[in-house]
Order: C-alpha cells, then sequence, then structure tokens
C-alpha cells in the first residue's frame, strides 16, 4: 500500500516507524532526479550529511545514475495547487521498503513560507529541514509529538527553533529502528597527573573528565584532524556534570589546547553560568560568545544532550542546541533548552580547523570541574560501527548480584545459585511453564547498569549490553529485542501478571557491578524479580 506524508494534513503521534516499515540493507542510496531544482539540490545534500553523522547504523549515500534499485528519488515541483512543501510516497513489503521510495519538494510552498515570515533569507536551511524531514519518513520515521525535533510534522521546528538536521529525538528513534554507533574513540588525552579520562587509549566513553582542586590546569580527550571536504559535521555529546563547572567540546584550529581562547575555532560550553556559543575570528580580532541557555534552567543534577553543528559553503556558519535529559529515555523524555544559529561570518574557513576534543578546565581561583561524558560521537561524514559488548558471558541474561530467582522451592538470590539447581522457567507468549537445569554459570563484573523499572514490580537489574535480549513489547511490537533499545512505554512480562509497562530506565556508568548468566536446559526464559529474563545473546 502507497502511503503520502504531507506536511499540513497529518496529526502527529509519538510513533517512530511508518507501517513497522524499514530497510533491509544498507547502506540506503538516494539520486537526485533531473527535476530538483539548483535551489534545493544543495539542501538536499546536507540534508543527507546529517542524518549521516546521526550516531545510529543508518547511513545514506548518493549516486549519480538513475536505476530502478536506486531506494529514494529525491525531486522538486513549483505548483501553488499543492499545499504541502514536502511530501514522501513509499509502498512497503513484508521485507521492508519496495523501491524507489519518491520524496518530493514544492518550491512554491518553501518560498511562501519564508515570504509570509518576513525573512530576507533562510531559504537552505528551511529546505534542508523539509529535505530532511522527508528523508526520516524514507528511514521508516513517523511524526514525532516533539516540536523541538526534526521529524515535528510542521516547519515550525525550522521558524521557531531553528531545527533543520536531527535533534535528540530523531537521534533516538532511528537508532531505535537501525541500532546505536560505538562511540567515537579519542587517539590522545591531556590531563593533571592521577586524573587520566582513560586508562588507555584510544579512549571511548564513557570516562570522566576531573580537576579535583582549583588550579591553573585542563583535562582533555582529543583527536587530530580537519573538517571532512562534505562540508558539514554534527557533532553530539551526553554529559552529567559532578561539578557545574566549564565543560567544553567543539573544534579546534592550531593546537589542542582549550584554554587558548585564540584557538577556538566553534565550541560549546556548559558552565555555571549557562549553555554558550564561543567562537574567535579574524586572527583574534572578533569573539563570539553566545549565552543561549541561563544558568538558572541547568543543574549539577542533571545529565544533557549537546549538539553543535557546522557547515560550508553556501553559507559558513555554526548552530549549537541543548537539551536536558538522556537520549535513552521513551520519546520527548528530554527538554528543550535552547538553540543558537551564529548566520554567515562568525566562524573562520573550513580548513581553518585542526582538532575536535572534550574537556574541562579551572583557573587559580575557579571552582573544580568535574563530568562524566557518557556518550560522544563526532563521525565527520566516517565509518559508524555497532557497540561492542560491554561486558557479560557467553550469555545467560546478565543479572545483577542480588536479583532473586524463582525455583520450585521459592526465589533465591542468583549469587546462591549453583550449577545443578533448578529453576522456574516460562514462555512469555504461551504462558507455559516449565523446570529447567542450570548447566553453567558465567560471573562477570563491569562497570555499567541498566535498570528497568515498571509500573507493577520491583527494577530489574543487567548490564548494558546490546547483544542481551529480553521477549518484550518494543514500539508495539512483541519479540526478542535488545535490551538497550527498551525505552519507557514498552513492556516486560511479569510473572503471574502479564505485560507490564516499563516507567522509567536507568543508565548507570563508573563503579564495579556483578552479573551472573544462567546457561538453562531447556531453554526457556527464567524469573528474575518477576520477569521474564531470557538466557540468551546474541
Amino acid at each position: 500500500m502507497a502511503s503520502t506524508f504531507l506536511a499540513s494534513d497529518v496529526t502527529p503521534v509519538n510513533g517512530w516507524k511508518l507501517e513497522n516499515c524499514k530497510w533491509g540493507t544498507l547502506p540506503v542510496t538516494y539520486y537526485e532526479d533531473s527535476s530538483l531544482s539548483t535551489a534545493d539540490t544543495p539542501s538536499v545534500g546536507l540534508a543527507a550529511l546529517a542524518w549521516n553523522d546521526v550516531p545510529s547504523l543508518l547511513t545514506i549515500t548518493q549516486v549519480s545514475s538513475q536505476s530502478n534499485n536506486n531506494d529514494i528519488v529525491v525531486s522538486s515541483i513549483n505548483d501553488a495547487s499543492k499545499s504541502w512543501d514536502g511530501q514522501t510516497v513509499y509502498s512497503c513489503s513484508p521485507s521492508g521498503f519496495v523501491t524507489p521510495v519518491s520524496i518530493t519538494l514544492n518550491d512554491y510552498q518553501l518560498n511562501l513560507e519564508i515570504n509570509v515570515n518576513q525573512l530576507a533569507a533562510g531559504y537552505q536551511d528551511l529546505a534542508m529541514s523539509v529535505a530532511g524531514h522527508e528523508m526520516g519518513h524514507a528511514f521508516g520515521l513517523d511524526h514525532s509529538q516533539v516540536q523541538q525535533s526534526l521529524m515535528w510534522y510542521s516547519s515550525t521546528r525550522w521558524f521557531n527553533y531553528r531545527i533543520f538536521v536531527p535533534v535528540v529525538d530523531d537521534v533516538r528513534a532511528l537508532a531505535g529502528v537501525y541500532g546505536w554507533a560505538q562511540d567515537t574513540s579519542f587517539s590522545a588525552e591531556v590531563y593533571p597527573p592521577n586524573s587520566a579520562p582513560c586508562s588507555s587509549l584510544p579512549c571511548y566513553p564513557p570516562y570522566y573528565l576531573t580537576i579535583p582542586s582549583p588550579s591553573p590546569t585542563f583535562t582533555e580527550t582529543f583527536v587530530q584532524s580537519a573538517l571532512p571536504s562534505s562540508h558539514l559535521a554534527l557533532m553530539f555529546a551526553y554529559v552529567t556534570p559532578i561539578t557545574l563547572h566549564r565543560f567544553h567540546m567543539g573544534w579546534e584550529k592550531y593546537s589542542n589546547d582549550p584554554t587558548d581562547t585564540l584557538n577556538r575555532y566553534a565550541t560549546l560550553e556548559l558552565d555555571d553560568d549557562g549553555a554558550k556559543f564561543v567562537s574567535v575570528t579574524n586572527g583574534g580580532a572578533t569573539t563570539t560568545i553566545q549565552t543561549f541557555v541561563g544558568s538558572n534552567q541547568i543543574s549539577a543534577s542533571s545529565s544533557y544532550f549537546l549538539e553543535l553543528l557546522v557547515e560550508c559553503c553556501s553559507e559558513l556558519k555554526a548552530t549549537a542546541f541543548a537539551f536536558m535529559g538522556s537520549p535513552f529515555t521513551s520519546n520527548g523524555g528530554e527538554v528543550y533548552l535552547g538553540n543558537f544559529d551564529s548566520g554567515s561570518g562568525i566562524i573562520d574557513g573550513w580548513t581553518s580547523a585542526n582538532y575536535f576534543d572534550t574537556s574541562v578546565w579551572t583557573g587559580s581561583s575557579d571552582p573544580a570541574s568535574n563530568y562524566q561524558v557518557n556518550e560522544f560521537w563526532n563521525f565527520q561524514s566516517g565509518p559508524k560501527q555497532p557497540p561492542p559488548s560491554p561486558g557479560g558471558g557467553g550469555g545467560g541474561g546478565s543479572v545483577a548480584q542480588g536479583t532473586e530467582i524463582l525455583t520450585p522451592n521459592g526465589n533465591i538470590a542468583v549469587q546462591n545459585l549453583n550449577v545443578g539447581d533448578t529453576v522456574i522457567s516460562i514462555d512469555p507468549f504461551t504462558q507455559q511453564s516449565y523446570h529447567s537445569t542450570i548447566r553453567r554459570i558465567n560471573i562477570v563484573t563491569v562497570d555499567n547498569m541498566l535498570i528497568f523499572h515498571t509500573a507493577t514490580g520491583l527494577p530489574l537489574r543487567v548490564d548494558i549490553n546490546p547483544r542481551l535480549r529480553f521477549n518484550a513489547i518494543h514500539n508495539g511490537l512483541a519479540g526478542l529485542w535488545s535490551t538497550v533499545l527498551l525505552v519507557p512505554g514498552d513492556s516486560l512480562y511479569q510473572s503471574g501478571y502479564g505485560w507490564t509497562t516499563i516507567t522509567r530506565v536507568d543508565r548507570i556508568y563508573g563503579g564495579l557491578h556483578t552479573y551472573y548468566d544462567l546457561h538453562l536446559d531447556p531453554l526457556h526464559d527464567y524469573i528474575a524479580n518477576g520477569y521474564a529474563d531470557c538466557p540468551c545473546k546474541t
């Protein structure tokens, strides 16, 4: 069945997928039809680059020749009789999207929207917002209820919030369909004695950036790397301040030193006086410091999703966004704090940037600085990889020490079970129960924890492992799902109750946590703190 998405006639829903349709083969290819206008062509290319920099495993590649095998075809019209500025038409088969998916931009409506809002410029970013929105549909994303997202149904996402690239709600949605990409690694670090962010290099999040006492110094992870020839780069970080003082991420010019103000190309800071964009141009003659989130909106008790964009060359500019909350919560779980859009001329030439980094720093009379960098992504049009297993044995559920396992003799703490013991197991979809024998127990210790809270039972603690699967209901679909994809609103099976809704998901990084992998025969879900836990990994 073919479906049409119009910018003006669809009520936004809290769904991520279009009729459960997705691409089964990556990368996705797109072709620019000969009807694509010269005004729209740069925006389409930049929109594709922006989606490529999102930390999901989906990638999109432009092809130069038309073929029936092209996944997506993008075209333009100039039609006053159409009320929409962008449209996506697709068909779906049991195996996914049927090629080609058609995206059409309506230049008449795009120009009308610019004129109605009395803007002298801005067509490229508006068209980029519409093209990126339609590409989201072509990847399998539905409209969002979050106004501050690219998948919001109306172009007010750009006129009101200057959102023309994927932000946290869109990132979460795409990763929910295609999986999260591994964090970007850092090849170098600078730190005072005894406070290295990482014990070995390359350095991947999560890690701490710490200066425990006031001193004129900095702690940093960095990479020496020029900006990509594709002329667009999106940087994302998910951070938790321990003390709310001077976190910095961005691109530097001639060195990795974040304390050298002349060195700033385009940077985003989170500080006790707010969130701000900082850039220095013209050999130090011009300094731009724009505080776009006030200090009354941020605190050390919350986490933040930060995004920084630089683009060239029709416009040479930077854009920053700040959200309070986690990218791993349910749709709409974050709070939009604000944005800064530099416009042209605020950053130096594209080739001026030669480093990117995360850092904290203090002066001789400043407060201590301490941030946890939970996640960081900066692909710069480069390759993306799935995250490695962060822990856990060869398979078996990976439940935390203290978890109660149901046996014929009642609940027994998992650490008190032995090989040869019998546990109660269940098929959550048939409700058939069994007696299974423990054939092997693996015990592992890792530095993370994933905690599921539900409306009806105890919390369930497991390790953060994309290979760990639960029989669960995710986005309305029952099946064997990776635990890292489960979000509030999804459901776990609770023995004696049925499907119960996940109300909150916590991710903890740091410390040492012991988990037990139970291997059963016959293989069915055992009951852990009352929930069906599949003793399997993929």
